[in-house]
């Protein structure tokens, strides 16, 4: 009987350390999928946004006095679309007074240079001009890459003159080299005196330009301001079909 019992014992005995290690060897595959999980996500690395640019700006005055302010503002990101991105100028005038603070709210796509450029302030003096870009942390998105960009439009043959208003007047032809229908561009411009801006305006083109086909382009300076010797144009927002 006692043998009966001892043997009874052990069996049981032996169940339950069996029961026991599979409940280890469970927990122990268990602890291995988790973390296999953090592992993949400890590789994921968050893009860095870098901050809008303020390449460089300028003004000038024209015969009747009125103030132009032009600069040009660059997204440096590979990815990230600055959306209604803020282009705020302040003007003052003696003891830090006011004068003027013109505004817009554009978007910027990776890798675009834009223009903007704003002629109607007219005051006799001011002491100082400040530009300031300013981009909403829920306005930074990531958009599908566009089908056409600035380096398929070509300008050529430009030439610049002046308009019976004193205005600068850049013409020559525009193409689109992409193999794409573009059905809208913007075209900002920036006219220079000694490397300094001195000038600017900005358009958007909304005529389809078949793919291949050249056309005439003519863009004049917001004012007639007096001198220039040099000129930069950029291309950007393009929409195609």
């Amino acid at each position: 009987m006692r043998k009966f019992i001892f043997a009874l014992s052990l069996i049981c005995l032996l169940l339950m350390a069996g029961c026991g290690n599979d409940k280890s060897s469970s927990k122990a595959e268990g602890h291995v999928g988790t973390a296999g999980g953090n592992t993949d996500e400890n590789t994921k690395q968050e893009v860095e946004i870098k901050d809008l640019e303020v390449v460089e700006y300028g003004y000038e005055r024209d015969a009747d006095g009125y103030l132009q302010v032009a600069g040009v503002f660059k997204n440096p990101n590979k990815e990230h679309t600055a959306k209604s991105a803020h282009i705020n100028w302040t003007i003052t005038g003696e003891n830090g007074v006011v004068i003027a603070e013109p505004s817009t709210v554009r978007t910027i796509r990776p890798g675009e240079t834009v223009v903007m450029s704003y002629p109607a302030i007219q005051h006799e003096d001011f002491e100082e001009i400040k530009v300031e870009l300013e981009v909403k942390e829920g306005n930074w998105i990531i958009e599908e890459a566009p089908l056409a960009t600035f380096s398929d439009i070509s300008l050529t043959d430009l030439e610049v003159e002046k308009d019976f208003y004193g205005a600068h007047v850049v013409k020559g032809y525009i193409e689109n080299k992409s193999e794409y229908d573009i059905t809208s561009v913007d075209v900002g411009i920036v006219f220079k005196k000694d490397g300094k801006i001195v000038g600017g305006a900005s358009r958007e083109i909304l005529s389809p330009m078949k793919a291949g086909q050249k056309y005439d382009f003519t863009m004049a300076s917001s004012i007639a301001f007096p001198e220039m010797d040099d000129y930069e144009i950029f291309l950007y927002n393009i929409e195609v079909k």
